[in-house]
């Protein structure tokens, strides 16, 4: 232990007399290991920390498989939850679960919550108990049954001050009273990011077999099953419940997988980010590499004589691992400090829809662990092969060529190589976040055919309780709108289920005329539910027909409004105004309603990857359908705070428990809705910048310190009449040749890595050529700039000096 503490010394000594050396190997180092360790946190808190709760990995979910979809996700119904419940074994508890708006009176004010509609034994699978109270009983989720309500700990701690006689207290629940009988831990936010949860009421009998809200359903291995034996009990299941329900049940398999699993493509981008990040941090080895390489070739007189005075091969190459072993220990402290940063940062995002609850990026053990193994690597890679190299010369031929002068270890082959390795991952790192910040750009100034910065909204919901018909819920939305209208402070008000570039429902469409051999060629098309005025407020006038009026409401004739992406595919050529589309497909019994007018794409769906185009889209009169759930957007002159006043002022007076959530200006939601692009494609362009750097300074070190110890044979080959030109000729092209080499090794790794962020990148194709040549253009400037210098260097040794010691 003594020699281990007293090589740490020597290296101390010994680095303290190169502090540049020592300031950039140790910021190299904690740039690529805070990189790597936030990357890393990111990684595993989403994919492999999984649920919070005792044996996580035998608690799993059950879903349909579509055949034409395998990747997508389809929840049961509550019919096929219940067969399934009645047949299956294999799994202890089977509960579900459907997200849902939660209307909650009983603080200060009405508050919107995410709340989780749960069947009693929900908690049972996940082995969690409330810490106070109690979970629900069966009786509880019977239909007409007195409703009860489980908070989450920060709903307690925040809204109702930790009281600890919140049990029994009433609440108003979606217009219902209901009695607390629990808080549930801190940090619980089951199935996703859920506040509160009440009883699941709904009663079998009273739902046709095929509707519904899809259920989220799981379950815990029981003992002595294994998860291959519960997926062909359940998929057993699966096939009876399909051959029974034919017409209502169109598939045949479930899917049962860990709870916790993401999505394949969220996997496949994600392992890619960490691989991809991994590349900064071994551009950053080899560059200390390269540097303790450069910095052992003026040490060789010193290590040969060492050698000759006995000094082991062994304990020289362990020095110059130490001398690593140091820079890389106050790397990974360095590194640790960005991490945390870099995590404080990304929880400081605003964010509208969070991930689940389970998904922890901290500073913990198998982080701690990751830091180490990185650690343990970088100083392998920077000090072992300066080490072996330096302690490979020959100790005659040193001493001899030193008592001129000279330098006998030339960096030569090796350090070439690991230039050209920094060069090759650089090039695919930054090709990597050309394409992100590309995506940024094109998604940061998307036109979505709205005004963005004037447009204020908000979101409201009602519930059978305050609002117990269709007609005092569309009373209610037409009084609001009036109400706001009447106010001079506001030039325009609408309303709408879904705001622009948010996401509007995907439906099943007929087109008049059109003949379709099965339900699943009937194409889908967005849909959204608007007021009088939804198209004015957003400045996209109709191009054809007319606006929705007051006039239409239920007793007039159904009619619709398509946007310019939908008159385009369903009829080129044609002018859609007086032909006819339907909601759902051949067994449908909506209306056939008539088309009155067609407006600007406002860009309906929501962003995702190659989905650049606006999608086809209609809209219909939000009076002429039963809605509980409405967006509100209003413009004027104001600032978003004036307007969310009176905003607030009207609600209150038309239904005063009936709380806002989701306000904001329409240009923050659509900021918000971006978020993970922001913090990915940022992360991408530091990662890139910095490889960029690395590569440049260690292509620079290189040159330089080849140049440095070929000065008497650039002195002599111009005594001998070579001219400066073909001097620096000379020196380029061998800086052009590393730089080749890793500009077409780059070019593969980047092809590879793009193709797994393709998921995660909008309206740009994982070739897209411009970003290829960028890149290319950038790095070989940056490698002309890097070899420049040390070039020029070299036109000025001198002959005569050359000479003399020659």
């Amino acid at each position: 232990m003594s020699a281990v503490v007293d090589e740490i010394r020597f290296a101390l000594r010994s680095l303290r007399k190169s502090p540049a050396l020592t300031l950039v190997a140790v910021v190299t180092l904690g740039l690529g290991i805070g990189m790597n360790a936030l990357m890393f946190s990111f990684v595993y808190g989403a994919i492999y920390r999984g649920l919070p709760f005792p044996e996580e990995e035998r608690i799993l979910r059950v879903s349909w498989i579509q055949p034409a979809d395998p990747d997508a996700w389809r929840g049961l119904s509550l019919h096929d939850y219940v067969d399934l419940q009645a047949e299956q074994k294999s799994l202890t508890g089977l509960a579900a679960v459907h997200n849902g708006t939660v209307n909650l009176v009983g603080g200060d004010q009405p508050v919107r919550y995410n709340g989780g509609f749960i069947t009693p034994n929900a908690f049972e699978a996940l082995q969690v108990r409330p810490v106070l109270g109690r979970v629900f009983r069966p009786e509880e989720a019977v239909p007409g049954a007195p409703l009860a309500i489980l908070l989450g700990h920060h709903v307690w701690t925040n809204d109702f001050g930790a009281d600890p006689d919140i049990l029994g207290r009433t609440l108003r629940v979606n217009g219902e009273q209901a009695t607390v009988v629990g808080v549930m831990p801190e940090g619980f936010k089951f199935p996703d990011t859920q506040d509160v949860w009440v009883p699941s009421r709904v009663n079998p009998l009273e739902v046709a077999r095929g509707t519904g809200t899809d259920l989220e359903v799981y379950g815990r291995l029981a003992p002595g099953v294994t998860r291959e034996e519960a997926s062909a009990e359940l998929n057993g299941i699966a096939q009876r419940i399909h051959d029974a329900n034919p017409e209502t049940v169109e598939w045949a398999h479930f899917r049962v997988e860990k709870f916790s699993k993401p999505p394949s493509d969220m996997t496949l981008v994600f392992n890619t980010l960490l691989v991809t990040v991994l590349l900064v941090l071994v551009v950053a080895c080899t560059n200390v590499a390269n540097l303790l390489l450069a910095r052992a070739a003026g040490r060789t007189r010193e290590v040969a004589l060492r050698v000759a005075l006995g000094a082991s091969r062994g304990r020289i190459a362990a020095k110059l691992v130490a001398e690593a072993g140091v820079l890389v220990g106050a790397g990974a402290l360095l590194g640790l400090g960005l991490c945390w940063l870099g995590l404080r940062l990304v929880y400081g995002y605003a964010v509208t829809s969070p991930p689940p609850f389970w998904f922890v990026f901290k500073i913990d053990p198998p982080l701690l662990l990751f830091v180490l193994g990185a650690s343990t690597l970088a100083a392998l890679v920077a000090g072992v092969v300066p080490g072996m190299r330096v302690t490979g010369t020959r100790v005659n031929e040193v001493l001899k060529d030193e008592g001129r002068g000279g330098s006998s270890l030339r960096i030569g082959r090796l350090s070439r190589i690991l230039v050209v390795t920094e060069l090759a991952f650089s090039v695919g790192l930054l090709v990597a976040a050309g394409l992100f910040v590309k995506g940024m750009v094109k998604m940061r100034t998307l036109d979505y055919g709205v005004f963005k910065e004037e447009i204020f909204t908000a979101r409201v919901g009602l519930f059978e309780g305050d609002f117990p018909s269709a007609d005092a819920r569309s009373r209610f939305f037409i009084q609001l709108r009036e109400r706001l209208l009447a106010r001079p402070e506001i030039a325009s008000a609408s309303l709408t289920s879904a705001l622009p570039g948010l996401g509007a429902a995907r439906v099943q469409v007929g087109i008049e005329g059109v003949a379709y051999g099965e339900d699943k060629d009937f194409p889908r098309a967005g849909v959204a539910y608007v007021s009088p005025g939804f198209f004015g407020t957003f400045g996209a006038e109709p191009l054809a027909g007319r606006d929705f009026t007051s006039g239409d409401d239920r007793a007039s004739m159904p009619v619709a409004i398509v946007n310019r992406a939908f008159a385009q595919r369903f009829f080129p050529g044609e002018d859609p105004v007086g032909r006819q589309i339907r909601e759902g497909t051949s067994q449908s019994e909506a209306p056939w309603r008539t088309i009155v007018g067609v407006v600007p794409d406002l860009y309906m769906q929501r962003f995702t990857a190659g989905r650049e185009a606006p999608a086809a889209g209609f809209y219909l009169p939000a009076a002429q359908h039963d809605l509980r759930f409405m967006s509100i957007a209003l413009r004027s002159g104001g600032g978003p705070e004036a307007l969310s006043r009176i905003l607030r002022d009207e609600l209150a007076v038309l239904h005063p428990d009936t709380p806002l959530y989701y306000v904001r200006s329409m240009a923050r939601a659509l900021r918000e809705e971006i978020w993970y692009v922001d913090l990915f494609g940022g992360l991408f362009a530091v990662f890139g910048l910095l490889a960029l750097l690395m590569a440049a300074g260690g292509l620079y070190a290189v040159m330089a310190t080849g140049v440095a110890q070929r000065t008497r044979e650039m002195g002599v080959r111009m005594a001998l009449g070579a001219r400066a030109g073909q001097i620096l000729t000379m020196v380029l092209g061998q800086g052009a040749l590393q730089m080749g080499i890793g500009l077409v090794l780059g070019l593969a790794v980047a092809g590879a890595l793009s193709r797994g962020l393709q998921a995660m990148l909008f309206g740009v194709e994982p070739w897209d050529t411009s970003v290829y040549l960028a890149i290319s253009g950038v790095m070989l400037l940056s490698g002309l700039a890097a070899s420049l210098v040390p070039a020029r260097r070299a036109t000025q040794a001198d002959p005569v000096a050359a000479l003399r010691h020659e």
